[in-house]
């Protein structure tokens, strides 16, 4: 008898826990003091009509009171970008954004670099020359798209918030220093 009224207080502590370690584990990570609640966002961005890997994609909040809820991704492979807010909490807060999106390609320096152990003095001028004259830098999208005139937006409501933008042909503008 006592060896029945074991195996049910084991299997009872076993149904009463284990939901309890699910529940916990489901909850996610706690968002800071005064985070609204997040909703998920997924915005998808294709360039003559193919996802567009590498692009980065930000929420501009029309509300100046939620300015401090950053919201931004950077597309994948398929050009899907999963919007985080303070780039850790998945999703965003509710309300109407702009979306701007860049995409920008920077030529690498030629030049090679001295070896600092052998002339620290040409190393010392190298840096020095690197960051007089920046790197050229080239948008590899319309412009239009990176300012605070993008022609896009989406509004985050309750649920799952998904948007597919096309931005047209391939350009190559150089970037203003």
């Amino acid at each position: 008898m006592y060896q029945n009224f074991k195996k049910m207080f084991l299997f009872h502590c076993f149904i009463a826990i284990v939901p309890l370690l699910f529940l916990n584990g489901c909850r996610g990570i706690e968002l800071p003091d005064g985070m609204p609640k997040l909703y998920p966002v997924t915005i998808t961005i294709t360039q003559e009509g193919k996802p567009l890997e590498g692009a980065s994609v930000a929420l501009i909040s029309e509300d100046p009171s939620m300015s401090q809820w950053i919201a931004g991704g950077l597309t994948d492979a398929s050009g899907n970008a999963v919007i985080q807010t303070l780039g850790k909490y998945k999703g965003a807060v509710p309300g109407k954004y702009l979306i701007t999106i860049v995409k920008q390609y920077a030529e690498p320096n030629k030049t090679q670099a001295p070896n600092p152990t052998t002339d620290p003095e040409g190393y010392g001028k190298y840096l020095n020359e690197i960051r007089r004259k920046p790197a050229d830098a080239w948008d590899l999208i319309d412009p239009r798209y990176s300012t605070g005139k993008s022609p896009e937006s989406i509004e985050v409501v309750k649920g799952r918030n998904q948007k597919t933008i096309e931005v047209g042909a391939a350009v190559r503008i150089k970037r203003a220093d």
